[in-house]
């Protein structure tokens, strides 16, 4: 019998191999074992798939690296439990600590917090334990990466399912970043822990940045045997870092077969399970935890302002609070709604128009027919050219956007140009089993 390793992430990573991981149990002749990261490992038992997590291969090692760390980060809110929050920081810190030595590490955690983790030793220690015949992984940094080069580096024939067009994000710090301590201060004093903020000097220590660079680098050379993507635009994108373009394999999305499902929403129930007016345009940002966010959201509401006649709802990603998001509404006076706990299919699915910097959710929305803008005030090139594929409307000046959000209900020719656009992504609902086909076809070939 065959074995099948998938390593995943929560949120639209867990998403991507569920489906795969129901097609490939079909079959007799093949194992599958997953081994969820954090929030993955409760999706994958809703959806009644048994799995690992990180502290079943924990050692004390391990234990009495990460025990100090859980106990002054770890969220007894979430539902990740406290011994996979010990092998998460244990493994990662280990790693890093035996890498780099103790006190650069230390200084790298305090910046990037786990940004930066890139556990390859970890990696190899549990596929050396499981002995898969093949690993699966998405395209999230960290332990999922990690599983993909610690894989290449066993000869462990490996996939990786590109759940967005081919791009790679170099790591930020996820955090509030301040010009001073005075600064600082005033937002610990509305709650804010201190840990949540940096100071903008901090994050060109030379340390930190050559750990930064070189993790980058990892991510940018990372070249899994097989790459399952969705369109011909990312097998292009990815063709162009110098990998063999017969590696890759355009399958679709897998996490998008289900979005025919959301077709039928009552929209009159969630307005009304919303608290919105149903009578009013819906605009939805799709929020992230990235350097650009109180930018985008103070550059949005100042724009909403100018369109009485839309409601603004603003759906949180997994790993945010909506602390500051709810900090900027009180103090600009604007009134939204901030979802965390509902699907983002279905607010997508809500909305008339979706807004967007870089998220997945932003090719879900054109996956669902729905008029989408990306905004990007960083001067830099986007990271998902939603405007440049001609999917989406570009804005890339905050005094542009509130023109562009009325082309978007009051010019005919924009909406017919967009709407075209967006049926080359159009799904049959057939991914999830094609991606599956190409697993079945590495796992069947001897070695």
């Amino acid at each position: 019998m065959k074995k099948c390793l998938f390593v995943s992430y929560g949120g639209g990573h867990v998403n991507t191999i569920i489906p795969i991981i129901k097609e490939l149990y079909k079959f007799d002749d093949i194992e599958v074992v997953s081994i969820g990261i954090n929030l993955a490992a409760e999706t994958l038992r809703k959806n009644r798939i048994p799995c690992k997590t990180l502290s079943s291969y924990m050692s004390k090692e391990v234990l009495q690296v990460g025990a100090p760390l859980a106990e002054q980060f770890h969220n007894f809110d979430s539902n990740v439990s406290f011994a996979d929050s010990i092998a998460y920081y244990g493994f990662s810190m280990r790693d890093l600590i035996n890498e780099k030595g103790n006190e650069v590490a230390r200084k790298v955690f305090e910046v990037y917090d786990r940004r930066l983790f890139l556990p390859i030793n970890a990696m190899k220690e549990i596929l050396q334990k499981e002995k898969p015949d093949v690993v699966v992984a998405t395209t999230m940094h960290r332990f999922e990466a990690a599983s993909l080069i610690a894989a290449c580096e066993l000869g462990i024939p490996s996939l990786r399912v590109e759940d967005l067009l081919g791009n790679i994000n170099k790591p930020f710090p996820d955090k509030i970043h301040v010009d001073t301590a005075d600064e600082r201060d005033q937002y610990i004093a509305k709650g804010f822990k201190k840990e949540s903020i940096i100071l903008k000097s901090q994050i060109d220590d030379p340390d930190i940045q050559e750990v930064a660079n070189e993790v980058y680098e990892k991510y940018c050379k990372l070249q899994p045997t097989k790459f399952a993507v969705l369109c011909k635009y990312t097998k292009n994108n990815i063709a162009n870092r110098g990998i063999n373009p017969d590696s890759v394999i355009v399958t679709g999305q897998p996490a998008f077969d289900k979005l025919l499902e959301f077709k039928n929403l009552n929209k009159m129930e969630m307005c009304k399970k919303l608290g919105i007016d149903s009578s009013k345009t819906i605009v939805s940002l799709m929020s992230q935890p990235i350097d650009s966010r109180e930018n985008v959201l103070k550059a949005l509401i100042h724009a909403m302002k100018e369109h009485e006649n839309k409601q603004l709802i603003i759906k949180l990603h997994p790993n945010e609070d909506g602390k500051i998001q709810q900090v900027m509404l009180d103090e600009m006076g604007y009134k939204a709604i901030i979802v965390k706990d509902i699907e983002a299919p279905k607010i997508i699915e809500l909305s008339d128009l979706v807004i967007t910097v870089s998220s997945t959710t932003g090719l879900e929305a054109v996956v669902m027919d729905k008029p989408l803008i990306s905004i990007n005030l960083t001067g830099e090139p986007d990271f998902i050219p939603y405007n440049d594929m001609g999917i989406g409307l570009g804005v890339y000046d905050k005094e542009e956007l509130s023109k562009t959000i009325s082309l978007i209900f009051e010019d005919s020719e924009v909406v017919e140009k967009l709407k075209e656009a967006r049926q080359e992504f159009a799904t049959d609902g057939k991914a999830a089993s094609r991606v599956a086909e190409l697993i079945i076809e590495m796992l069947r070939v001897e070695k």
